[in-house]
């Protein structure tokens, strides 16, 4: 088709440029192929534009995303998650977990859960948006708060009730503890559970780490102020089994502040210093505060996390820190953080 194109139009430019010519039948008829021609080697080129822009579009849709490190990941239920990659032993019997990656979250507009992108993340005081139709995220739950109809009257991730019957009372004296399909985890994957409180104790006061910082052997906790982009945000650092980085470039502690459960922040360090620590396996616990019906308080000083154990029809034990007795009977309406672990 091309070559005849040419044909036609190289015919029709020889005769055009005779001077005193009139148009004659011959004319007409090259000009007639030519325009057939040409509109007949236009369909060609936007079929073959088509075909081209189909195939892009096709190796697009079958190719994989490139991963990001900026992206919230959000998990339905029954799906995967990420855990960090420090190791910790929460028993004698020598079980390991390994935690999620920052404190669990949920929006209730699209019944979503997900980890927080950083160990550090915290909602505050936005939780007092908590609604069945808040469209953004919260971080502060009552117990046994995971959206399964068999943990009691107040069940739902959004509830604000101030009375004390979360969880299954029915059960005697209310000495259910959050299992299976009752944990938060059941929204997130196999094996994705709530510490209890004996496991947490363990972790914290029991646990031979095999980590020596600043002389201290079996490091296992301390309390940090860490410093990310000019804020500061307190917490309690946990050191994995095994940790072996020392005092990283950035990070300043003292070993008296090591194992012990006072409010002191004599550990602090530097962005960089954090990122050293993360690397090494270390976990953060930041302090996000609690919640009481939509009153939120203590955010940034204190920090609430919740465990699988109940104590009584009324309370659930939680770890409350800084305080030199860190697991409290607290009441189950009150929303308080969950960080979530992985069993190895």
């Amino acid at each position: 088709m091309p070559k005849f194109a040419f044909f036609y139009f190289f015919s029709y430019l020889c005769r055009l440029n005779v001077p005193n010519r009139e148009t004659t039948v011959d004319d007409l008829t090259i000009y007639h192929n030519l325009t057939i021609c040409l509109y007949g080697m236009k369909k060609i080129l936007f079929a073959a534009l088509t075909i081209v822009l189909c195939s892009a579009i096709t190796m697009a849709q079958e190719c994989p995303t490139p991963a990001t490190a900026t992206a919230t990941v959000t998990f339905k239920r029954h799906s995967t998650a990420p855990a960090l990659d420090g190791v910790f032993t929460i028993d004698a019997g020598g079980s390991t977990v390994k935690f999620s990656r920052g404190n669990l979250q949920y929006k209730a507009s699209t019944d979503s859960w997900q980890f927080a992108v950083h160990q550090y993340d915290t909602i505050g005081a936005y939780n007092v948006n908590i609604a069945s139709d808040y469209t953004g995220w919260i971080d502060l739950f009552g117990w046994a708060t995971n959206g399964s109809s068999t943990n009691g009257t107040h069940y739902q991730p959004w509830d604000t009730s101030t009375d004390e019957t979360y969880g299954n009372t029915a059960a005697p004296w209310g000495w259910d503890d959050l299992t299976g399909s009752e944990d938060w985890g059941a929204n997130i994957g196999t094996g994705w559970r709530t510490l209890t409180s004996t496991e947490w104790g363990y972790l914290l006061d029991t646990r031979a780490s095999g980590a020596t910082v600043e002389g201290k052997s079996n490091a296992r906790y301390t309390h940090i102020a860490i410093t990310i982009n000019a804020n500061t945000i307190k917490g309690l650092l946990l050191f994995p089994d095994g940790y072996n980085q020392g005092t990283p470039d950035g990070v300043s502690w003292e070993s008296e502040h090591i194992n012990t459960h006072e409010s002191s922040y004599a550990a602090t360090c530097t962005t960089a210093g954090w990122e050293a620590l993360e690397d090494a396996g270390c976990v953060f616990l930041p302090y996000a505060g609690e919640r009481s019906g939509t009153t939120v308080s203590n955010v940034g000083s204190e920090g609430f996390y919740w465990s699988a154990t109940s104590a009584d029809a009324n309370d659930a034990r939680a770890l409350h820190m800084p305080n030199t007795t860190p697991f409290i009977n607290n009441g189950r309406h009150m929303g308080c953080s969950v960080r979530l672990v992985q069993n190895q």
